[in-house]
């Protein structure tokens, strides 16, 4: 019996949905606790932060391609190189082109699966930030 590389990409995948599931819990937590218990559990959500980072980016690299039909590279270069300042319209411009990688039946299963990790990391990226942005602010009221 063999076990096709795209299973194992699809097991990788679903694992790391449920770290993200995981992790999305912890963040929320983090509000609700006392600043000294925060400090090490900050240390923890930025260790994971960390690696869905890097797995983000090695998908972004993986799906970057010479030969471009959906105008996806600038924005993987973008991704890559750590630049979010993209506009509002830019990411949704680029998740509309993720999501046609994904249902586009002429790409392989490799390529829709790196789609989705960069899709699903990059919204989780920009969420984070966004919860980052609002309990710091919420930090700052009297």
């Amino acid at each position: 019996m063999t076990i096709e590389p795209g299973f194992l990409l699809a097991q990788g995948v679903a694992t790391i949905g449920v770290g993200i599931g995981a992790y999305i819990s912890v963040v929320q937590r983090i509000t609700k606790l006392e600043s000294t218990k925060v400090e090490g559990i900050e240390a923890r959500v930025a260790t994971i932060e960390a690696v869905l980072r890097l797995i983000s980016e090695k998908a972004a690299k993986m799906l970057h391609s010479p030969h471009d039909p959906y105008g996806l590279d600038g924005f993987l270069e973008k991704y890559i190189d750590h630049n979010y300042d993209l506009t509002d319209s830019e990411w949704a411009e680029f998740d509309k082109i993720l999501i046609k990688v994904q249902e586009d039946n002429e790409n392989s299963m490799d390529a829709k699966i790196y789609a989705m990790l960069v899709q699903t990391l990059s919204e989780f990226s920009r969420r984070l930030a966004e919860h980052k942005m609002q309990r710091n602010q919420l930090n700052k009221k009297p």
